[in-house]
Formats: C-alpha cells, sequence, structure tokens
C-alpha cells in the first residue's frame, strides 16, 4: 500500500469510525452516517481487490443548504490524506458557466490560443490544463515526497543531495574494488583491497535502497499517486462541464484535448450542490406550502431532504442521476447548538492568532452576552449555515479590536474583556474593556459599529 494513503486507512485498511471527520455527528446524524457509510463500503471493496480500476475510487454528491459542512468534508479528507485542507484539486464551478471556459479545465483546442503542448521545446508549450494529469497528482506527490524528507520541506534538499553523495561514494568503493581485483589476477601491485566481497553484496543492496529512495524525489505518473478533487456547486456550471464529469464516472479517465488523457482512478471526487437552496430557506422560515408552525426536527429533516432531491433531480440528467447512484448525501441545516461550538472554534483560532503571530499580543475574554447575541442573530439567516455566523464573529469582534490596535490603544499583554450593548432597530455596538496591570485603573472604551444599519 503506497505511503501516501496509509495515513487514514491505518493498518487495517478500513476506517472503524467517524473520528476523521470534524463535525459533531450528532449535528448531522444522517449525512455523516451516509457518508461514512458510502465510503467505508468503497474502501471496503478497494481493499478487497474488488474495486473496479475502470472507475475513481470513490464520487458522492453532497448537497444542502450554504454553509453546512460540505465542503469541509472534502477538505477533511485532503487533510487525512495530505496533511493539508488545501491538498485537493479544486474546481469552482461557478467560473465555467460558458462552453468556452472548459478550456482551462482540459486545455484549448489544436490551433487556437493557449494550446498546451509539452513536447514543445522551442516556442511556448501553453498552458497546462487544471485537470491534467500532473496537476491532479501534485498533492499526492508533494506528500510522498514529504515522508522521505521527513515532513520538512526544507530537508529536501538536503536529504536528496545526501543520498546522492552516498550513492558516488558506494559506486566508487564498488569500482574501486573491481579495478584492484581485477589488476592482482593480472600480477599487478596494487593497494590491498579493504572491503571483502561480502562487503560489497551489502554496498549494493544499500545502493538499490537509495535509488528507490530517490525515486521518491521524482515525480513519475506511472505510480498512480491519489487525489482529493472538488467540484463545488456543480450546478451552476455549463451543461459541457456536466459532460466531463459523465466520463469521468463512467471510465475513470478524461482526454484532454491535445489528446494526452488524465486518470482519475486513485481519486476522491466530491461534488458540492446548493440544488434546492430556496426551498430549503423556505422551509426554514417557515414559508413553505402546507408546512405547520408546530415543526418538529425530524419534520424540518424531511422537509429539506425533499426539497434537496427535488432540486438535485430538476437540475441533472438521468444519466448523471445514474451514475452517481446512491452516493448523494444531504447536509441538514446547522443547529442552535452546533453554531455554539462554532463560535468557540473562531474565538480559540482568534485567540491563538493574537497571542502567536500578531504583532501586538494579548489575551481576549468574550462574554456570554455577545456570544448569545451573535448566534441568535446567525439563526436569523439560518439559510446561510456558519458563514453568516462567522461573518457577525469578524463585525463585533475581530474588527473592533483591530480598530483598537490601528489606533495604538491596546498593549502587548493587555487582557480585553468583551461584550455586547443592545440597542433599539436590532443596533448594537462591542464594549471593551481593558485591564493591563492589577495596579492600573481600568479603561472602558466603546467601539461602535458602523455596519449595523446594513445587516437586516
Amino acid at each position: 500500500m503506497p505511503n501516501d494513503i496509509i495515513p487514514i486507512f491505518g493498518n487495517g485498511g478500513i476506517i472503524e469510525d467517524n473520528d476523521w471527520i470534524p463535525l459533531d455527528t450528532s449535528q448531522q446524524p444522517k449525512a455523516i452516517q451516509s457518508f461514512t457509510t458510502f465510503f467505508r463500503g468503497r474502501m471496503t471493496v478497494f481493499f478487497a481487490g474488488m474495486h473496479d480500476r475502470r472507475k475513481p475510487i470513490f464520487v458522492g454528491l453532497l448537497a444542502g443548504s450554504s454553509g453546512v459542512g460540505k465542503t469541509l468534508t472534502a477538505q477533511t479528507m485532503a487533510g487525512y490524506l495530505f496533511g493539508s485542507p488545501d491538498a485537493m484539486t479544486k474546481v469552482a464551478c461557478a467560473e465555467y458557466q460558458e462552453p468556452h471556459k472548459i478550456a482551462a479545465l482540459i486545455g484549448s483546442p489544436p490551433g487556437y490560443v493557449g494550446f498546451w503542448d509539452p513536447s514543445d521545446r522551442n516556442g511556448d508549450r501553453g498552458a497546462e490544463p487544471i485537470l491534467s494529469q500532473k496537476n491532479i497528482d501534485r498533492h499526492g506527490f508533494q506528500a510522498q515526497r514529504s515522508l522521505v524528507s521527513n515532513n520538512d520541506p526544507k530537508d529536501f534538499d538536503k536529504k536528496k543531495k545526501l543520498l546522492e553523495k552516498e550513492a558516488k561514494e558506494i559506486e566508487a568503493k564498488i569500482e574501486a574494488f573491481f579495478n584492484e581485483d581485477d589488476a592482482g589476477r593480472k600480477g599487478k601491485k596494487g593497494k590491498k583491497n579493504e572491503i571483502t566481497e561480502e562487503d560489497v553484496e551489502k554496498l549494493s543492496q544499500r545502493y538499490d535502497e537509495i535509488q528507490r529512495e530517490l525515486s521518491e524525489f521524482v515525480y513519475d505518473p506511472r505510480k498512480g499517486y491519489y487525489s482529493v478533487i472538488l467540484f463545488d456547486e456543480i450546478e451552476k456550471a455549463n451543461e459541457s462541464l456536466h459532460r466531463l464529469l459523465l466520463e469521468i464516472m463512467d471510465t475513470g479517465h478524461l482526454t484532454l484535448s491535445n489528446g494526452m488523457t488524465t486518470s482519475f482512478r486513485n481519486s476522491f471526487i466530491f461534488l458540492t450542490s446548493n440544488a434546492g437552496s430556496e426551498d430549503i430557506g423556505d422551509v426554514l422560515q417557515d414559508k413553505s406550502l402546507g408546512f405547520k408552525k408546530t415543526q418538529t426536527v425530524s419534520d424540518t429533516d424531511k422537509k429539506v431532504y425533499e426539497s434537496a432531491m427535488r432540486g438535485i433531480k430538476e437540475r441533472f440528467p438521468p444519466e448523471f442521476m445514474g451514475r452517481i447512484g446512491k452516493n448523494i448525501i444531504i447536509f441538514r441545516p446547522l443547529s442552535r447548538e452546533f453554531l455554539d461550538e462554532i463560535f468557540d472554534l473562531q474565538n480559540s483560532q482568534f485567540q491563538h492568532e493574537l497571542i502567536l503571530t500578531s504583532h501586538v499580543p494579548i489575551i481576549i475574554r468574550i462574554d456570554k452576552t455577545l456570544k448569545d447575541f451573535v448566534i441568535i442573530k446567525a439563526l436569523k439567516h439560518s439559510e446561510l449555515g456558519a458563514r453568516r455566523m462567522i461573518a457577525f464573529f469578524e463585525q463585533y469582534v475581530k474588527e473592533p479590536i483591530a480598530k483598537l490596535m490601528a489606533g495604538d490603544s491596546i498593549r502587548a499583554g493587555d487582557i480585553l474583556k468583551i461584550a455586547i450593548q443592545t440597542m433599539p432597530n436590532d443596533k448594537a455596538k462591542t464594549l471593551i474593556e481593558r485591564a493591563r496591570r492589577p495596579d492600573e485603573n481600568r479603561e472602558n472604551s466603546s467601539s461602535d459599529n458602523p455596519d449595523d444599519e446594513a445587516i437586516d
């Protein structure tokens, strides 16, 4: 099993739990359970050697309203495989609404500007397509190279040079051994061999090991690197892109404009869609026809699922749905409890930035009133998911602190206590209490939020 895929599957090869998903499964029980069930089933077949090698390892359609964790799921897969959530090929389908834009993915046709000809040594080779083999393999190759260099990019060149130096020394020793041995047979006097035939055999074995290690430093498309590919918001793309996906899902490869092929047979492909999001928004705002005010969580989940599936079937043709099969996962809207967790995560990350990366290291303490205010305000826009809550966190926490930093109103080591003061018409201002040292008087400062009126 190649090293670049071992971290996620372990020695046994099968994922036994959902711990690698950074979402509380109680908040997305059906979506996460469906995803892990589909994925575990595919990987069980894969490791048993019964996987259809003509198709990608996994293709899944993640649907639901905005900001509920669809893209995060793909990023998590990339993070587990290659150590970074950004280690994947992302295709923002909203950029490919016109047919001619597809050339960026598969290359310009022959005779057109930008035609990619890697064999052209004299002129312009053109622009390499986003979905070329080298482009989708680059993260898997880099992950494998990092394993060779102990996960330290700076150590890459150093280790390569050391290995090359050791290989040359071994070559010199073996050559000297045979030269001296040949001179002895001819009756010529020479320096006595300092190594034996047994030593030469060990050196040869070590030389082979070095060559195998050095091969990991050179990209070779025949090695079949693993890759994660995300087609984000596919419903916004032109039908030309959908036809490309049909070829990828059906045959596991894609023919580029220059005739070269890209293999997706070692790829994990994620498709995200907001299809049906308008109907989902109506469900969340209790505007759907015949929907009762006394709805339960299960009623809402059912309505969201039906709205999403209806939107998907209306947007994509039967042949597309047939290739996706059962791998359609619907994400439910986020609950108050989950937004609470996201707020804490944002607070923790911001605190980490303030202490370790800010030019003015400070500590912040956020009052519960501000936290409740931000979450309740975000729940009024529940169809936008976590993105709205993150925007409010930036508006009521990050921006006021940034203004104080810009005005030199705080010093390194300050402790800031942050609260909120609500006003009529859903307006509010952030209150910041600063305490430098126990023996100093506390100053109160407030930061009016100029964007309150822009937020409904």
